[in-house]
């Protein structure tokens, strides 16, 4: 078909025999289908400009699929790489083919070859009968009218996935006088209806006290290529900070010189309600929005710790003032691409991006603005993965202390420098402050990452060693990231022990593995060079490589 013109042709293939499963190359200059002019099905390729017929397989079973008109070969879009499906071992195995990889042998189409009496697929055994001519010869079940009444489609849901984040756990931490319970883990809960078209997902997660708890459900609507959706939300944000001082104590009639610890622990709580749409333009890109109405409302404690020598004298966690609650009206536009390729931990190969900007406005102004490219070079079996992220808050009111400053320290963005792995000693003399954990907090943070990825356990493609039961990945990271506001500036030197903001590293090696494809667990052994009195040290996570 041109396009164009919509001026239709019937190209000049074989004479007698069966043409299915066309699939363009990439540059569009031949055309590969599945025929059988010999009676044997094999995978030709055919040259539009020079009108060249080459056959590029020769199996003693044939490509097909199930059906002698089922789809039974693929090609990539931009590799060219050839897929295709083998009846073999009483069962259908799939194929891949390089181009380099297959000398392609000339056919002249004028003449057919004389066709061979065959019976592809598959030649069932007399004393083992195949499930298809099982069913054929007893058709107990079908109907026998040959005319079915015709109904409307009417959608209903059905759950389809029940999924576990982290799984459910309940625990305490002890301290000098109390106890603290904690609840973590999560569950979600997927609904389809039969093609797809309306999916709702509503999911349940925790992570610390029960103040912790948050969840949230959404709908997407995919029956037309315009796709939009709802969703409804409460999420508990924990941030917090560090401040040392030195002041004179009591302890019975001795006035003595401690240490004060305070650990401010900060939460956010983000109730969302918003619309979004999504338009895609092609298979790989695509661009969306949304508007929404968010309350953030705050609870604020602080837990004192008092130290003298190296004595704990006193720990104690109480409640301080929170800040007034804020409403704001949200919106946001992005410019989507994703052309990677899924392993069993993370993408493998191709190149993913996202460009986002938003605006928030009511009792608070200011711009958001996200930059986010990942590209992924697969040398088979091993990936070299590259990301650059930038993240930040502009605008008047983008230092407001109301909102929760972004903090490097996520595992996802840097590994070696999370919040529960600091120790006060860190801290080290400095009055008020805690310069080596301040340094990850601000309004705005820029990460760039590279990582070498090694799958260990997998399948044959996929794997030093075949075993699809649990996928392990060992990976080696170099982590950078830098943190700063518009009131604080940032300092750009290398530099271990310093009280500016400067940038911070780590690296390290680590294992991702996939547990029942459920969840995605991170083990890392990282060293974070901006935090000298830590050194190396294990660090843990559930989430899928970037």
């Amino acid at each position: 078909v041109e396009v164009a013109s919509g001026e239709t042709r019937v190209l000049p293939l074989f004479r007698q025999a069966r043409h299915i499963n066309p699939q363009f190359s990439p540059d569009g200059r031949h055309l590969y289908f599945v025929a059988d002019p010999d009676g044997y099905s094999d995978v030709y390729r055919y040259a539009l400009e020079g009108e060249q017929i080459a056959r590029m397989t020769r199996l003693a079973t044939g490509v097909s699929g199930i059906t002698s008109l089922s789809p039974a070969l693929s090609v990539a879009s931009q590799a060219g790489r050839l897929v295709f499906s083998v009846y073999e071992s009483d069962g259908y195995s799939i194929h891949s083919l390089d181009l380099s990889e297959v000398e392609a042998t000339p056919v002249e189409r004028a003449a057919n070859p004389a066709r061979a009496d065959v019976s592809l697929p598959p030649v069932e055994p007399a004393d083992r009968p195949g499930l298809v001519s099982g069913y054929l010869g007893d058709p107990s079940g079908l109907p026998d009218q040959e005319t079915f009444d015709a109904q409307s489609y009417r959608p209903r849901l059905h759950l389809d996935y029940i999924g576990m984040q982290g799984g459910v756990g309940v625990g305490y931490t002890s301290g000098v006088d109390r106890y603290n319970t904690q609840v973590g883990g999560g569950v979600g809960f997927l609904w389809n209806d039969l093609m797809g078209d309306h999916t709702v997902y509503s999911v349940v997660q925790a992570n610390g006290t029960v103040k912790d708890i948050g969840g949230g459900v959404s709908y997407l609507n995919r029956s037309g290529r315009l796709q939009w959706g709802a969703s409804l939300s409460h999420t508990p944000i924990r941030s917090g900070s560090w401040q040392v001082q030195r002041e004179p104590f009591q302890i019975g009639d001795q006035t003595v010189l401690s240490t004060r610890i305070d650990q401010i622990l900060q939460r956010t709580f983000v109730d969302q309600v918003a619309g979004n749409v999504a338009y895609p333009l092609n298979t790989n890109q695509r661009l969306e929005g949304s508007l929404g109405y968010t309350r953030l409302s705050y609870d604020f404690e602080i837990e004192t710790t008092r130290v003298v020598g190296n004595q704990l004298i006193e720990r104690d966690r109480t409640s301080f003032g929170s800040p007034s609650g804020l409403n704001l009206i949200d919106l946001t536009a992005a410019f989507v691409g994703d052309y990677s390729i899924q392993g069993f931990t993370g993408p493998i190969q191709g190149r993913r991006y996202r460009l986002e900007v938003g605006s928030q406005f009511g009792d608070l102004f200011y711009q958001t603005v996200l930059g986010d490219y990942r590209q992924y070079l697969f040398f088979r079996p091993v990936t070299l993965a590259f990301r650059g992220l930038h993240f930040g808050r502009y605008g008047a009111d983008a230092e407001d202390r109301r909102l929760t400053p972004q903090f490097l320290g996520n595992g996802t963005l840097m590994r070696g420098y999370s919040f529960f792995s600091f120790d006060p000693a860190e801290c080290g003399t400095s009055v008020g402050a805690c310069p080596v954990f301040d340094r990850l907090i601000g309004s705005r943070t820029a990460v760039a990452t590279a990582e070498v990825r090694v799958p260990v356990l997998g399948v044959r493609e996929l794997g030093l060693l075949t075993f699809p039961y649990l996928p392990t990945d060992l990976v080696a990271f170099a982590d950078g990231g830098l943190a700063w506001s518009s009131d604080q500036a940032p300092v750009f030197e290398f530099d271990r022990d310093s009280n500016e903001r400067i940038p911070v590293f780590s690296t390290g090696l680590g294992a991702r593995v996939n547990v029942l494809g459920a969840l995605i667990l991170e083990l890392s052994y990282a060293y974070p060079f901006q935090r000298p009195d830590k050194g190396w040290h294990f660090d843990f996570q559930i989430s899928p490589g970037w």
